[in-house]
C-alpha cells in the first residue's frame, strides 16, 4: 500500500485540543521522518516526559515504518484517533510512569 505524505484529518484538531489542555506539541513536518517511521508528533509531558504521538483517522493503520519504529523507541509511543483518546493516552502514560519503582 502506497504511504500517504499529508497527515490524517484528524491531525490538526487533536493538536489544538490537546494545546488547550496545556501540552505542548512539536509536529514532525518532513516527509522524510514520517517515511522513516517518526510519529506525526514530539509532546512535552507534564511531568517532564515526552511522548511521541502517531494521529490516524478512525480505522487508521500504523505503517510497516512507524510499527518498526515503535517497537525501536523506549519511550512513550502512542496512537491516537480524536482528542480525547490523545488525552487519556498521555495522561495514562505519565500516572503509570510515576508509579514505577
Amino acid at each position: 500500500m502506497p504511504r500517504r505524505d499529508k497527515p490524517d484529518a484528524s491531525a490538526a484538531e487533536i493538536c489544538t485540543n490537546l494545546e488547550k489542555e496545556g501540552w505542548k506539541i512539536q509536529r514532525i513536518a518532513s516527509a522524510q521522518q514520517r517515511q522513516s517511521g517518526c510519529p506525526d508528533a514530539v509532546i512535552a509531558g507534564r511531568a517532564g516526559l515526552t511522548h511521541l504521538m502517531e494521529f490516524k483517522s478512525l480505522g487508521g493503520r500504523l505503517s510497516e515504518a512507524q510499527v518498526a519504529f515503535s517497537r525501536r523507541w523506549p519511550g512513550c509511543f502512542h496512537v491516537a484517533t480524536s482528542s480525547w483518546e490523545a488525552n487519556e493516552l498521555l495522561k495514562m502514560c505519565e500516572v503509570m510512569l510515576r508509579q514505577k519503582p
